[in-house]
């Protein structure tokens, strides 16, 4: 039995190729899956802060539900000292919360309508194959009931507000979560939840199975067969964020290129017109990104022994660092008869982010909120689908340092 549950464990941690968080960047630049394949997965620390919230989440989950969590312990025990918070575990709770509410609610609804009793499944594999080739995932909760499937995704990231409307990851994983809903429920309705707590986002859309189905068909199944072959054209966009392979993209160069040269202005043009510098602002951070990505990929390029003209690899400058600093303290005060406060920095409040991350947002609000002042913000350009109020230039800057 341990083998098995130790296969079953191997086969939901190995990643398809054809990934349903992937899928936003391989449905529209169908190339980009084999393209990435030849790429390490270095991960990173936000990758590992993810997991175990994710592994708290799960474990919290199946404890209320009276089901092994012996998995999500021992990613616990391992990711937990290096990573665990109060502002974490603050947030972990409120999502445990509102998926047993959810549950709660499917459970009630059940009743009322006399359909078959409200399902949970917790971190469950999801196997949507029949559309992508290979394709499989991990729901972190999927819940059954009075005639509604409802899949709900924790999003622990705080870099890219994530929207449920017609999101392809989300919209695989209710295929997946389609074939382990009993024929009893007689599903009306899909709905799909982003739980994004460290910004704030709840995002539900839902939809149809007959509306699911067809884009499955129609659109899906189609594009993924290109994609799993690594054809069609590449095509460069704001999927292009978390490619492996944008540093060495010819097609996101060119793009970039052409958006910071200007290359279709006019060859006597002297200045940017407001229309160039608005094409621009939008792609800047498309652009920025990949001169990032650039350079990182020449560098490790030239690691592995490519020549790149006119260029050489050379050591970086580094910085000193005292390496115990308390034998440090010692021998000054002992050997120099230095005073404590010629070797010592006074003693230094954490920043408010660390203050917060370490006892959760809420406590520290509760009983620090009356020191802390938030100052108006510096004027900064963004686009007019952003949510914040727009400024009027001619009066509401002044006394603004700028």
């Amino acid at each position: 039995m341990e083998a098995v549950l130790k296969n079953q464990e191997c086969r939901e941690k190995r990643h398809a190729l054809l990934s349903a968080s992937g899928s936003h960047r391989w449905l529209n630049c169908t190339p980009s899956a084999v393209a990435e394949a030849g790429y390490p997965d270095e991960g990173s620390i936000f990758a590992e802060e993810g997991t175990l919230a994710h592994a708290m989440g799960a474990a919290q989950l199946k404890t209320l539900l009276g089901r092994d969590n012996a998995a999500e312990l021992r990613e616990i025990a391992e990711l937990g000292p290096k990573y665990a918070s109060g502002e974490m575990e603050e947030h972990v709770e409120g999502y445990v919360n509102f998926v047993m509410e959810r549950y709660e609610e499917a459970r009630r609804v059940s009743q009322e309508l006399r359909t078959a009793d409200a399902q949970i499944f917790v971190e469950t594999h999801l196997d949507f194959s029949d559309w992508v080739p290979e394709g499989f995932g991990t729901g972190d909760a999927v819940i059954v009931g009075g005639r509604t499937m409802e899949i709900i995704d924790l999003k622990y990231g705080k870099g890219v507000k994530v929207d449920a409307e017609r999101n392809p990851q989300m919209m695989l994983y209710a295929l997946g979560a389609g074939a382990i809903a009993d024929y009893a429920y007689d599903i009306e309705a899909i709905r799909m939840t982003i739980y994004q707590p460290r910004v704030g986002n709840l995002s539900t859309w839902e939809i149809s199975p007959d509306e699911l189905l067809e884009w499955a068909a129609g659109r899906l199944r189609p594009l993924a067969e290109v994609a799993y072959r690594g054809l069609g054209v590449r095509k460069s966009g704001e999927w292009c964020r978390f490619c492996k392979a944008k540093g060495d993209c010819r097609t996101l160069a060119r793009d970039a290129y052409e958006i910071t040269f200007l290359t279709y202005a006019p060859a006597d043009a002297d200045e940017l017109t407001a229309e160039e510098r608005a094409r621009v602002l939008t792609e800047l951070p498309k652009i920025k990104d990949w001169l990032k990505a650039f350079e990182e990929a020449s560098l490790a390029r030239a690691l592995r022994g490519e020549e790149i003209p006119g260029w050489k690899l050379v050591e970086g400058r580094s910085v000193r660092r005292i390496t115990d600093p308390e034998a440090v303290g010692r021998a000054l005060e002992e050997e120099a008869c230095a005073e404590p406060e010629q070797v010592w920095k006074p003693r230094e409040l954490r920043t408010l982010t660390e203050l917060e991350k370490t006892f959760g947002r809420k406590f520290f609000a509760r009983t620090c909120g009356e020191w802390v002042h938030k100052p108006a913000g510096k004027p900064a350009l963004v686009p007019v689908s952003d949510k914040r109020v727009a400024l009027d230039p001619a009066s509401d800057f002044d006394g603004m340092e700028i």
